[in-house]
């Protein structure tokens, strides 16, 4: 059963006003979101996994914008909508795809068994409102075709220790130019 265009304008509606009561948004204005996707990872075995979506302030959008679309099909649950599932399951394939990616690993020891904790980081800037293309549900599963414009970017709890970094890396250089 496919979706007819006033079918996919009241879907986009339904959906925006979802993720928002859904604490997907922090905010209700349209624009620029900072989004990232951590997933957990302990001694090889995936763990938990979290998404966030926060407006970005003026000074920190980026100017690297791509248009890009994302196809997700997810199985259906009965007695659920799906809408909000397979709308953060679009984010979740899009940071995978082409967000800025970082991984953080923690290593401990007791006695002769080691512990190994990773967090992969995904992350990147979307521009709402997206364009739902198509919304199909269909009796075992729901498909949803999303178009956005994205830009890959560290989030920026990030910059600081990256701006470090980068400091640390130029001074570096510079002394060991005095020795050339």
């Amino acid at each position: 059963m496919r979706s007819s265009p006033v079918h996919t304008v009241l879907l986009l509606f339904l959906c925006v006003f979802c993720t928002a009561c859904a604490g997907i948004h922090q905010a209700a204005t349209t624009g620029p979101y900072f989004i990232t996707l951590e997933q957990d990872s302990h001694n090889g075995m995936l763990g938990e996994s979290r998404l966030l979506m926060v407006s970005a302030p003026e000074e920190y959008r980026a100017d690297a914008w791509t248009v890009t679309s994302v196809s997700v099909t997810i199985p259906s649950q009965p007695g659920q909508d799906g809408r909000e599932r397979a709308l953060k399951t679009a984010w979740k394939t899009l940071l995978f795809r082409e967000g800025t990616q970082s991984i953080q690993a923690r290593s401990s020891s007791e006695g002769r068994h080691t512990h190994t904790s990773m967090t992969l980081r995904y992350e990147g800037l979307v521009e709402e409102p997206m364009r739902i293309v198509s919304f199909i549900r269909e009796e075992k599963s729901i498909s949803l075709t999303l178009e956005t414009r994205f830009a890959p970017i560290a989030f920026p709890d990030q910059w600081e220790k990256l701006h470090k970094k980068q400091k640390r890396q130029e001074t570096a250089k510079e002394i060991l130019s005095v020795f050339r």
